[in-house]
């Protein structure tokens, strides 16, 4: 009977341990956290099972006594339980990598990686396949494991999976990707890469055999161009621009025409995939490249690109830009899965093109810039409230000439917002932080503020 450790008990621990349980393996269970962070319908699912053995608040122990390690995204590698089970050659994987291994022979795996989109693309991706008849699956760092799917699925399912780049270091050569999107590269979770875009960089391309792997990449993002185009090695690279010129087309990939149409190439042969390209449910110039890199993964599954209305009917996400109600002539946009600058500069530049933003932010600092802000908010923001946290110091030093007003609560913050806007302005919440000072996770937050918006 294998013997198998499994560092943290989040969905994907929780996945972990049922897979090996289903195997017939000895599982113990490692997390810093105690006991009562736990739901005790979870605790009630798992304790008394034969096979496993669950310890809370101790994350150390004997790497001797097993056979594989198995890791949660959030876990480091550093962790020294982990840093000793990799000198003893002792093998360390996640969810991820173990179910790449085992869906190999099923169907062709994608993955979704980059700062900011990848929600949104896996599920148009997702959508379009269910909408035209191909068999699918979706899972990754949305909230399921793709563990649970193991053993469900027909030969020839495609594997669609949302990957961060906590789940891709986990990566070895084998766990390659049969087609890779790396949808963007900016600031974000810089505290776990020593500051280092290059280290994050190299994190999000783990997924890459040189030989194996389609990738597509936008080349009109500045992170891609410094960071990502100069370290691949492999020719086997589609471009998604809405900048090139169609004439200037020499690589395949996804481009907007002179009639603003979207267009796939292939081999230097142009075909619209997307006409009207104003005629869509997700607004924003973001969500267009959102659509465009949808349509390069989707050209490289070789599927038909004719159904272009299950795009244009896509709705969007909760908690991503999410219209929640107007009153009195306000806006108000739930946000709440913006934990970056990045994301939250897309969400102002899709909503206007005028100072009437009243721009809800704050929470933890992932060690992020904020700098590239900059341009949005002075043209676009004309009030900032502030959450709890510990980004509000660098919010302050960035914008210490801007109104600005901190309350120690979101009900606080959206009552004083709907105070001083007028007809036309928007209150966005956009947090450009992870939500742990004040909720457990971003969609408690902006479920959160759609019930005070509501109660308005």
């Amino acid at each position: 009977m294998k013997k198998i450790a499994v560092i943290g008990f989040g969905i994907s621990g929780q996945a972990i341990a049922r897979y090996f349980l289903r195997e017939k393996s000895e599982v113990c269970v490692y997390d810093s956290k105690p006991r009562k962070d736990f739901g005790s319908i979870v605790l009630q699912s798992f304790e008394g099972l034969k096979g496993i053995n669950l310890n809370f608040e101790y994350s150390e122990f004997d790497e001797t006594d097993f056979d594989l390690i198995m890791v949660s995204p959030g876990v480091p590698l550093s962790l020294p339980v982990l840093v000793r089970a990799k000198e003893k050659n002792i093998p360390i994987k996640n969810d991820i990598t173990l179910f790449i291994e085992k869906w190999r022979e099923i169907g062709s795996i994608v993955g979704v990686t980059g700062s900011n989109g990848k929600t949104t693309i896996v599920n148009i991706i997702q959508s379009y396949l269910k909408g035209s008849g191909a068999k699918s699956i979706l899972a990754g760092n949305i909230g399921n494991s793709p563990l649970d799917e193991i053993g469900k699925h027909k030969k020839g399912t495609i594997a669609v999976l949302e990957l961060s780049s906590y789940q891709l270091e986990s990566f070895a050569p084998e766990h390659y990707l049969d087609i890779c999107l790396i949808s963007n590269l900016s600031s974000n979770h810089l505290d776990r890469y020593g500051g280092s875009m290059h280290k994050y960089a190299e994190a999000k391309m783990m997924g890459i055999d040189n030989k194996e792997t389609k990738v597509i990449i936008c080349s009109d993002d500045e992170g891609i161009k410094k960071y990502v185009m100069p370290k691949l090695k492999t020719k086997n690279i589609s471009l998604v621009s809405l900048e090139t010129p169609v004439d200037q087309v020499i690589q395949d990939g996804v481009y907007l025409d002179s009639e603003n149409d979207l267009v796939v190439s292939n081999n230097q042969q142009l075909f619209k995939v997307f006409n009207d390209i104003e005629s869509r449910k997700l607004i924003g110039v973001h969500n267009l490249y959102n659509i465009a890199l949808s349509y390069g993964v989707l050209n490289k599954l070789n599927v038909d690109l004719s159904h272009e209305q299950i795009i244009r009917n896509f709705n969007g996400l909760e908690h991503r830009i999410e219209f929640v109600k107007e009153i009195e002539g306000v806006k108000y946009i739930n946000d709440s899965k913006s934990s970056s600058p990045d994301a939250t500069r897309a969400a102002i530049e899709s909503l206007t093109k005028k100072k009437n933003v009243i721009l809800i932010l704050g929470g933890n600092d992932k060690g992020m810039k904020f700098d590239l802000l900059n341009e949005s908010i002075r043209e676009n923001v004309k009030s900032i409230i502030l959450l709890p946290g510990n980004i509000k110091e660098k919010i302050k030093k960035e914008f210490s000439d801007l109104e600005m007003k901190e309350f120690d609560n979101l009900e606080k913050s959206v009552h004083f917002a709907k105070n001083i806007s007028k007809k036309g302005d928007f209150i966005l919440l956009s947090p450009s932080a992870t939500s742990f000072m004040l909720y457990n996770n971003y969609e408690e937050r902006g479920k959160h503020f759609k019930e005070i918006v509501n109660k308005l």
